[in-house]
């Protein structure tokens, strides 16, 4: 999970997000255009294969209607004058058809064209039959030599004794151009006969099949056939995409400009939304709670005795990404948000619990808290604290209050005066910045004053070390302790034990670091080793 989260904390990654999010919206919305596009494409398809079909339909219908007015005006003796005369009669009607015959076993006796033949035609099995109440045979392209016309191509039609020429079929298709279609006649067994259209189309829907599907000419293509109702004209379009956006530039171009300008905006919204919601801010009110805190705990050096007198509770935070953040980064959030009464209390209930569990039971420690003035509030602070107070044998609480704002010294001395009657110790921290001042220490009711680290920082010869011996002489001559910290030298620590009748503490990161309260009882148990062979050597 801290992996995942880690994805959306990061700078790095959210610009990974934002692109791939941007990609996933153009593919998106490039693809709902185009589907739309495709759509209209096989409206426009369905529309012309209708008309199309319309055509098949009005010859099929000439050629019923043709039967049917053969078999009811035609009645007189087969091939003599008054039957070619009705034939005639029913070969001037306005549907196309214009030659007839008379068919005898399969065999042509008689036509229009060429009335008794010398020798009848014999036309062989039928290419296929259209079965239905009325059975109709198709003979498909053959020579009409034998009617008078050589070099005639044509498709014969048999209905009882009657037959008929088909003329090739004009099957008005009405298509754009990115769209080929083909019309075929098929037969009952599959087979099928090229009648209109541009050939091999019919073939590659028989191939390839039907919808969408990558075409032999290097693109996606998509493919339909439509048939009549009794599944014997057929026809069967193919669209190729390329040929699409070859004759549509600027449908093309007005979509991918959608896409673009859709995706960005798409893009946009999710990375203020992931922002929003994945900001620092955000995560940590989220998180904010037992689980996520964490306790930091750095010694506090007695001067004369040079043992670990207390130790300073420090609060960390554990991000969603696994990562340890300093206070400087959450404190002003927890401030703007009124939650320092509730960090106090989860910090000071983990320290608790860990220092009284893992620590000996002969363990005396002073406890050093940090809390903000708007906190100095007596029974706020006793309730907060009641679960290291119920260790109070082995740890004194010490309250460092942080002079973030100007201190309303009436009201924070009679909580003072409170506090230290409850047994609590008070201590001024970052002496020396800003709204720290020598009258606080010389009012206030208070136990001891911590320096700076600005102080004890500062390098030798410069203005802020030079400071450090006239803050301690101020302080001291108020009757206060004064823990200073900062101290990361040796050379500073000596310089400070040479102060030790007027420095009572000191705390920094040549004394030791912070640590997690498994190196905290660690390092006490190897303070008292060393205490312990000193004392041995001494006597």
């Amino acid at each position: 999970m801290a992996g995942i989260a880690a994805l959306f904390v990061s700078a790095r990654s959210l610009k990974a997000i934002g692109l791939a999010v941007w990609l996933a919206s153009f593919v998106l919305l490039a693809g709902l255009v185009s589907f739309a596009v495709t759509l209209q494409g096989r409206e426009t398809v369905r529309e012309s294969v209708a008309f199309g079909m319309a055509d098949v339909y009005r010859l099929i219908g000439s050629l019923d209607t043709a039967f049917d007015e053969m078999a009811r005006m035609v009645t007189g003796t087969p091939c003599g004058t008054f039957y070619m005369r009705q034939m005639r009669r029913v070969a001037f009607l306005p549907d196309g058809l214009s030659e007839f015959f008379h068919i005898e076993d399969g065999r042509v006796i008689c036509t229009l064209s060429a009335e008794h033949l010398e020798v009848a035609h014999d036309l062989g099995p039928p290419d296929f039959v259209r079965e239905g109440a009325l059975e109709t045979r198709f003979w498909l392209d053959r020579d009409l030599g034998f009617t008078g016309l050589p070099g005639t191509i044509g498709t014969i039609a048999q209905r009882g004794p009657f037959g008929t020429v088909i003329p090739p079929e004009r099957v008005t298709l009405n298509l754009p151009p990115w769209i080929v279609a083909e019309a075929v006649l098929v037969a009952p067994d599959g087979r099928w006969w090229h009648r209109a259209g541009n050939r091999h189309v019919h073939q590659d829907v028989l191939i390839v099949g039907p919808g969408l599907s990558w075409s032999d000419a290097g693109g996606p293509a998509v493919r339909r056939t439509t048939c009549d109702r009794d599944g014997h004209y057929c026809i069967s379009t193919r669209i190729h995409l390329t040929d699409f956006v070859a004759h549509r530039p600027i449908v093309i171009a007005l979509v991918v400009i959608f896409a673009i300008l859709g995706a960005s905006w798409i893009a946009r919204v999710v990375r203020v939304l992931i922002r929003r919601y994945w900001s620092f801010e955000a995560r940590f009110l989220r998180k904010f709670d037992a689980a996520s805190l964490l306790c930091a705990y750095q010694p506090i050096l007695e001067m004369k005795t040079g043992a670990i007198a207390g130790c300073e509770v420090l609060v960390r935070w554990r991000d969603v990404d696994d990562s340890i953040v300093y206070p400087d980064e959450f404190l002003p959030i927890v401030a703007r948000h009124g939650l320092m009464r509730r960090l106090t209390a989860l910090l000071v209930a983990r320290a608790a619990s860990e220092l009284g569990e893992t620590l000996g039971p002969d363990v005396r420690l002073q406890v050093n808290v940090n809390i903000f003035p708007s906190e100095l509030d007596a029974a706020g602070i006793e309730a907060a604290f009641r679960p290291l107070r119920a260790l109070a044998d082995r740890f004194t609480v010490a309250l460092e209050v942080i002079e973030s704002d100007a201190l309303p010294l009436e009201r924070v001395q009679r909580e003072i005066e409170i506090l230290r009657q409850a047994g609590y110790r008070i201590y001024l921290d970052d002496f020396g910045t800003g709204y720290s001042t020598i009258r606080h220490v010389a009012a206030l009711d208070i136990d001891g004053v911590k320096l700076d680290k600005a102080f004890a920082m500062a390098p030798d010869g410069t203005v802020m070390a030079e400071m450090l011996q006239h803050a301690v002489c101020m302080v001291r001559s108020a009757g206060r302790k004064i823990v200073v910290e900062g101290v990361e030298t040796a050379t500073r620590l000596e310089q400070l034990r040479g102060q030790a009748d007027r420095v009572d503490y000191v705390q920094g990161y040549h004394v030791c670091r912070p640590l997690d309260i498994a190196g905290f009882a660690a390092f006490l148990e190897e303070r008292r080793t060393e205490s312990a062979s000193e004392d041995r050597r001494a006597a």
